[in-house]
């Protein structure tokens, strides 16, 4: 343990198995059976951050296994080199690398404390609870947040990773500001022009799915964190155009292809992309 609040988790890797997607479902299982447990449903959030601390080696499978956290959990790369040929020499590279753990362990969950501030405080606001999936950017959000996870992942403490934050959450609204929508309320809105109402505190009604009944880990557990930080799993967005008439539009789920779907007049999708009609 390297700290009395906090849980570590590791798997044993061979040398030449090195980082991969498969490495990953292991960690994303681990994840996924701890859901449950640490699940308080009164609140609806989740008992801890999560983060995965790896030593960066190779940049195609670095991105592969980053990836297969992504939005949920924050992946935060180390630097370091196995020591030389003599026992003395790997003690003080073993040494050296238990020193970066420890304070690669506090950084990141300075980082995460920021993390958790923003969705805890800035819910109905922050652009970083939107649906990947369904807010139609053309691959803009997405690439906002992945540049947000690598760029905060760096932070050196609590107050860079605050003005990291502050900048990415300026960049994103300076294109998708929000804007008045129906019942005259600030909403971010995608290039066609759907509505994402957050329902503010007293209007969740939106149920975490604790059961299996996804394809993967990673849909059960965006449904929960986000970049590692909890949120309140009953919040969702109002998907809805300032009209009259019924949405109808192109959308998805946490996992499967679009469809063409109707809203009665609006369809409630969580931040994990899980739409209830």
């Amino acid at each position: 343990m390297l700290s009395t609040d906090s849980d570590f988790v590791g798997f044993g890797m061979t040398r030449k198995e090195g980082l991969s997607a498969d490495h990953a479902k292991r960690f994303l299982a681990a994840f996924k059976n701890r859901l449950k447990d640490e699940f308080d449903r009164q609140s609806n959030l989740m008992g801890t951050c999560c983060a995965v601390i790896y030593r960066r080696v190779n940049d195609v499978r670095d991105a592969e296994f980053e990836n297969m956290f992504f939005p949920a959990i924050l992946p935060v790369p180390i630097d370091w080199q196995p020591g030389g040929g003599t026992r003395d020499e790997q003690r003080v590279a073993e040494k050296e690398l238990l020193d970066l753990l420890v304070r690669t362990t506090k950084r990141t969950r300075a980082i995460l404390k920021v993390l958790h501030r923003e969705l805890r405080e800035q819910a109905n606001t922050t652009p970083l609870l939107l649906p990947v999936r369904n807010f139609d950017s053309a691959g803009f959000y997405g690439n906002w947040l992945r540049a947000l996870q690598a760029n905060i992942a760096g932070a050196a403490d609590e107050a860079s990773a605050s003005t990291i934050l502050s900048a990415a959450r300026n960049m994103f609204e300076a294109r998708y500001p929000r804007k008045r929508g129906g019942g005259n309320l600030l909403s971010f809105h995608d290039d066609r022009e759907i509505e994402f109402r957050a329902p503010g505190v007293r209007r969740m009604h939106g149920k975490p799915w604790l059961a299996d009944g996804h394809t993967s880990e990673i849909c059960h557990l965006s449904g929960f964190r986000r970049l590692g930080a909890p949120f309140n799993a009953a919040f969702h967005y109002d998907a809805q155009k300032d009209s009259p008439r019924k949405l109808m539009a192109y959308f998805c789920r946490c996992h499967g292809d679009y469809e063409k779907m109707t809203g009665e007049p609006h369809l409630n999708i969580a931040p994990s992309d899980f739409i209830r009609v």
